[in-house]
């Protein structure tokens, strides 16, 4: 009977049942138990900016607001200690968002499908960040500064506006990156 009701709950809440309350995909229900949320899908919900009200969620590891209309990042989630993954894929974004420098634990960044145009050199800051992908972007400049992610594992510049040499530097940089690129365009 309680295995019964506790896939009941899950279900009914949006939540998974192995991670008992742990991913949801509708804030509203998210709200009403701030402390289970561990991943947070708002995918595809017209949302023109992040909810303020994901700074409630402090157990927060992965967050997913990607096919949204969002422009620009708040700094307060850098305050989720615990946040290790931010998708923000087919959104706004003009700008590469250096206020999740301060996010400690943040591993993985995704900010394909934006408008973003370079990668500045606050990106030393983003010291943990093992995977970020870039691609399909108006990428035309990545500063200097980012050899010095020594944790970073994996970038993805594909479908941007470098020549075939322009990320001949970082390639010989970074050698244990997997770099993938559109290595090949003569966009000149």
């Amino acid at each position: 009977m309680q295995f019964r009701l506790a896939l009941f709950l899950a279900f009914s809440l949006g939540v998974s049942f192995a991670g008992m309350a742990q991913v949801f995909t509708n804030l509203e229900n998210a709200l009403k138990n701030p402390n289970q949320v561990k991943e947070l899908k708002l995918k595809r919900k017209r949302l023109h900016e992040v909810p303020a009200e994901l700074a409630q969620f402090k157990n927060l590891e992965v967050l997913n607001l990607s096919h949204n209309k969002i422009s620009t990042v708040p700094g307060f989630l850098s305050e989720l200690k615990n946040l290790h993954t931010i998708i923000l894929s087919n959104n706004q974004l003009k700008h590469f968002p250096q206020s999740l420098s301060r996010l400690d634990s943040l591993k993985v960044l995704i900010l394909d499908r934006n408008d973003i145009d370079s990668i500045p050199g606050a990106i030393k800051a983003f010291g943990s960040l093992e995977s970020l992908d870039l691609w399909d972007n108006s990428l035309t400049y990545v500063d200097a500064e980012i050899v010095s992610l020594t944790k970073l594992q994996y970038l993805d510049l594909r479908n941007t506006y470098f020549k075939s040499d322009d990320l001949k530097w970082l390639r010989e940089a970074m050698p244990w990156l997997d770099l993938q690129s559109t290595y090949g365009c003569n966009c000149d």
